[in-house]
């Protein structure tokens, strides 16, 4: 990503953050003020780690499949890569930049782009099925005890969260199996790319396309065949998404709230994540912060809802996002010195 896009997206997430925390706290300034001031530093510190938890599952998962075309790929050099990417992601619609910063990071460790490529599809895949598990068994919880009953907005919100949800795995297989198709379709956005001028040599990149279809085939075929790590990784990603949805109870009991359903936000943090992901905005930026108020008013004290809202937005979005920020930029002086050497 280039330097003056990766700014004016910074200074748009950072007009937009500022916005919505005026807005949400406009009503009841004051009382979340003094709310936020008797904040329970030792749950914050729980909420803190248990994000850290979440992350750390997370770079397993990513390490395992790094090391299928690179043994000596250590657990540190993907924990950096990991947190890299989640600045690239947070920072651009739909979590769309960390997956290119990750081809060409993988490049540079030795790593081909064709292989690259297999390894950022096996995450997305078993990503969005473990996903798909929670998003089922949260739905036939909540079922049973009706921690929230959506209508309205809300109801069509978590409707389309979910199909889009389905769409994307089933997209996955689908092109998969079919080569042809999935030829068909990449073709189609070369030639329009093509006809805006974005791409200038169209038969090299018709020519890429048969080859990349034929490596995301065979991606798919390798992890399938193999189904008992793949579900390995499914159990890890889940228990790591399951950490990251808890967050909201740590958080909301730092600020005193008396709800101690630990299930019940669970589930609401479930839906609140399948809501506010899908939002075409850097960090679901509006969306995540919709559905926490209009979920998890079903479950506590309006009073709470905004003071935790900044807390949860700064553990599970603000602060990875500044630290990986950090991290990358370390790491781009780190090499630019090694170059001048």
């Amino acid at each position: 990503m280039k330097k003056n896009k990766v700014l004016i997206n910074c200074i748009i997430i950072l007009v937009l953050s500022i916005f919505l925390i005026w807005y949400i706290l406009k009503d009841n300034f004051y009382v979340s003020i003094n709310i936020l001031k008797t904040v329970n530093i030792l749950w914050l510190i729980l909420a803190v780690i248990i994000y850290i938890i979440y992350f750390l599952l997370e770079t397993i998962i990513f390490k395992k499949l790094i090391v299928e075309n690179k043994k000596e790929y250590s657990y540190k050099s993907a924990l950096k890569l990991h947190l890299m990417s989640k600045f690239f992601n947070g920072i651009t619609p739909f979590s769309s930049g960390g997956q290119p910063f990750q081809l060409i990071e993988l490049k540079k460790e030795g790593i081909s782009y064709s292989n690259g490529t297999t390894i950022l599809i096996k995450h997305f895949f078993i990503f969005q099925v473990s996903l798909f598990f929670i998003y089922i068994i949260s739905l036939f919880v909540n079922l049973i005890f009706h921690f929230f009953k959506p209508s309205g907005l809300l109801l069509i919100f978590i409707i389309i969260g979910l199909l889009i949800n389905i769409l994307l795995i089933l997209m996955v297989i689908f092109l998969s199996k079919k080569v042809h198709i999935c030829e068909k379709v990449i073709s189609f956005f070369i030639n329009i790319l093509s006809k805006i001028k974005l791409i200038k040599d169209k038969e090299k990149s018709l020519i890429k396309t048969k080859k990349s279809c034929l490596e995301y085939q065979n991606s798919y075929y390798d992890l399938m065949s193999n189904k008992k790590y793949f579900m390995k990784l499914i159990i890890i990603e889940s228990i790591a998404l399951i950490f990251n949805f808890s967050i909201s109870f740590f958080t909301f009991k730092a600020i005193g709230s008396s709800y101690n359903n630990y299930l019940g936000y669970l589930i609401v943090g479930t839906f609140t994540y399948l809501i506010g992901s899908y939002i075409p905005i850097p960090g679901g930026t509006g969306g995540m912060e919709y559905a926490f108020i209009n979920l998890f008013k079903f479950i506590v004290p309006s009073i709470y809802i905004n003071p935790c809202l900044i807390l949860w937005r700064l553990i599970d979005y603000y602060l990875p996002v500044i630290i990986g920020g950090i991290t990358f930029n370390i790491e781009k002086v780190k090499r630019d010195l090694n170059s001048i050497k």
